[in-house]
């Protein structure tokens, strides 16, 4: 599809160039939602081939719809090798609006919307500019364009002024008086003679003893405009009269066989010159079948408000589902069918909200219109009597619906399974990092404690981390088992056994305890020193003394 308005436009330097044939071949490449070369990819050099041009041609013309027309928006990509020149390059066409006759999108380039705004009915183009150009110069842009239009209309009224006047001097040369003898012997001539009354006036000299060989030989010029006749022949000889170019058994040759004179009056259509402007081509309304008023009640007003038009392609869609199409087997859908798919297709996929302005995703829908045609042309099943499960005539359910409906929901069952597992294995893992970090919290914690009472008690160095490892080792024992075993509430708490049940002491504990009594006096003589350095010292460490 492309835009009419384009086509029809005169302006020469659009239509002079390959501008205008390049846009026609760019909507041949570019899709029918996106409006953009994406799938097609059009090289340069295979724009250039099917337009018999340079490539450089094709540059200069896209550069014109995309800087002077906004027609096109071109996105470059650089040949390998060569960073001055582009090869497969994308071009996005911003002719949507126009082709469905809609208010122009956003992004839409401004000159685009100022040349081609006043053919959408209702369209405001200032109220647009203001939104959504505000820096575009909308009155400069519109005087130099009519200052063009007009230098345009005077160059063609002189052009048509010049050839008027051509003509007119053709036409009073070819009127000039011109005798000449039809045969070289102009005087054995005797009796009648022929004068031929045509563009030209011509008088030819005819032997008497002639008749309908001589008389043939009158030839009728080409009129050059105006209401012309053919030539008419007058004469008088032994076999009658004869008008010209006509055959032997005419009936006006055996009315005048005793004399008289015969005279031809047939006239030649007036020949016109074609006009410059383009040809109206007046087409009947589309017709409507039985239901479709119901349907077009039922379509979303934000595809086609109440009591507006429908684009082209939805109303033949709809016809289609309404007819069917009984050489191909497809039959006709009752007006509460086609509606019923229209929900489904419109209210079933989130249509409203993809075609909303502030969408997003990547299944943006640009056009409502268009998109609902092709939506509700698309058949689910390959059976084409099928509707929603259902086949036509036969009040009977579908089997390959049924079927593909039993594939979807294991789909969907195994896809919500595998949501789960990971779901939980998700949990789960954060679960047992989350009782990391809280037994490592813990763990430096305890183990900061146990630290700062030994240091009070008067253990340090060695001593002190021996007695702060040996700890922890038996607090991570006991947390360990902990962690294995279900926590059990006790009802009431056990007693705390006297010293002599702890046991007998470990060897490693008797070895420090031997180290300690073999250097009991020095120990004893150390504590005491520090004592007293303490009891000297004018401000209380806050260190208890054992």
């Amino acid at each position: 599809m492309f835009a009419v308005c384009v086509i029809r436009d005169s302006e020469p330097e659009l239509n002079k160039g390959k501008a205008k044939s390049l846009y026609d071949l760019l909507v041949t490449y570019a899709d029918c939602q996106g409006r953009d070369t994406g799938q097609g990819y059009p090289y340069r050099e295979a724009l250039a081939g099917y337009l018999d041009c340079s490539p450089q041609t094709i540059d200069r013309a896209a550069k014109y719809l995309e800087q002077e027309i906004g027609l096109i928006t071109v996105v470059r990509r650089k040949v390998a090798g060569k960073s001055d020149e582009n090869d497969a390059n994308l071009y996005l066409v911003h002719d949507a609006w126009l082709i469905h006759g809609m208010p122009a999108p956003a992004d839409t380039p401004p000159q685009l919307v100022a040349r081609y705004g006043h053919t959408v009915p209702g369209f405001d183009v200032e109220a647009w500019m203001a939104e959504n150009a505000p820096d575009f110069d909308l009155t400069g842009w519109t005087a130099a364009h009519e200052a063009r239009m007009n230098a345009q209309q005077e160059e063609h009224q002189e052009r048509r002024r010049k050839d008027r006047a051509r003509k007119r001097r053709s036409e009073t040369k070819k009127k000039g008086g011109v005798t000449g003898d039809v045969t070289p012997m102009a005087d054995q001539s005797e009796g009648g003679d022929v004068t031929g009354d045509g563009t030209c006036h011509v008088t030819h000299d005819v032997p008497g003893d002639v008749t309908d060989d001589a008389l043939s030989t009158v030839v009728a010029l080409e009129p050059v405009s105006g209401k012309t006749s053919v030539a008419d022949a007058e004469g008088q000889g032994a076999g009658g009269f004869a008008r010209a170019g006509a055959p032997e058994s005419a009936p006006e040759e055996r009315e005048l066989e005793g004399g008289g004179s015969a005279a031809s009056g047939t006239d030649i259509p007036t020949q016109r010159t074609a006009s410059p402007r383009p040809k109206l081509v007046k087409t009947r309304p589309r017709g409507e079948v039985p239901g479709f008023e119901a349907v077009r009640a039922a379509i979303p007003s934000s595809v086609a408000a109440p009591g507006t038009r429908l684009y082209s392609g939805l109303h033949r869609a709809i016809n289609e589902l309404l007819t069917g199409d009984e050489a191909a087997g497809v039959p006709r859908r009752s007006p509460d069918q086609v509606i019923a798919r229209i929900n489904r297709r419109w209210y079933g996929q989130n249509a409203e909200e993809r075609s909303a302005a502030g969408y997003t995703g990547d299944d943006r829908i640009r056009s409502r219109s268009s998109w609902l045609a092709e939506a509700i042309r698309r058949q689910d099943c390959p059976d084409p009597s099928c509707e929603d499960g259902e086949i036509i005539g036969a009040e009977m359910p579908c089997r390959a619906c049924r079927e593909r409906r039993e594939e979807e929901r294991r789909v969907r069952q195994t896809a919500a399974e595998a949501a789960a597992r990971w779901e939980a294995e998700t949990d789960a893992s954060r679960a047992a990092a989350a009782a990391a970090d809280r037994r490592e919290a813990e763990r430096a914690e305890e183990e900061s404690r146990i630290r700062a009472d030994l240091s009070r008690g008067g253990v340090y160095g060695a001593k002190l981390e021996h007695q702060v490892a040996k700890h922890m080792a038996r607090w991570r024992e006991r947390s360990s088992q902990a962690a294995q075993q279900p926590a059990q509430k006790q009802s009431a708490a056990e007693p705390v056994l006297p010293a002599s049940g702890y046991g007998s002491p470990s060897d490693e504990y008797r070895a420090w305890r031997d180290s300690q009594t073999a250097t009991l006096p020095a120990a004893i003589a150390r504590a005491r020193a520090d004592k007293a350095a303490r009891r000297d010292t004018p401000h209380d460490t806050g260190v208890n003394e054992r």
